[in-house]
């Protein structure tokens, strides 16, 4: 869209898969940038000791990128498509961001409790041991408490 407005601005013919070319490059660009900005802003705030503390909620949710996200699109190919709940439509998107607040807290308290007992998420498990072809312990082991005489 920006493409065309600009290029309309300035008088410029060109064919709409350059415009659409330069568009998406544009867009791109953006893109990037805000992501740089937001990860900036992230470092910024875990700098500040006050923060630290909230942002290391986000912790264990973010050790299990991969299942975090699997489980993202399970949970809303459920809700939303037909083969589920089929509310795709019905709701507005007030009702669908709070759905999704409501699944990643879920998620945070999951990521949690997990990581009390294993060492890796499930599908980041399977992951590194199909990319190391080796078998990596998946749970985390149980210290005993010997008292010595």
């Amino acid at each position: 869209m920006f493409a065309v407005v600009a290029f309309g601005v300035l008088k410029l013919n060109l064919p709409q898969s350059v415009q659409w070319l330069v568009g998406g490059l544009v867009m791109d660009i953006f893109n990037a940038a805000l992501a740089f900005i937001y990860g900036a802003g992230v470092i910024l705030l875990f700098q500040k000791e006050k923060w630290q503390k909230r942002l290391m909620n986000f912790y264990a949710v973010g050790r299990m990128g991969l299942t975090t996200y699997l489980m993202q699109t399970f949970f809303g190919a459920l809700i939303f498509h037909s083969y589920g709940l089929g509310l795709l439509g019905d709701i507005g998107a007030l009702y669908s961001f709070l759905i999704a607040i409501v699944l990643f807290i879920v998620q945070i308290v999951f990521a949690k409790y997990w990581f009390q007992h294993f060492n890796f998420g499930p599908v980041e498990w399977i992951w590194r041991n199909l990319t190391y072809l080796k078998i990596y312990p998946m749970m985390i082991p149980k210290t005993e408490n010997v008292t010595t005489q």
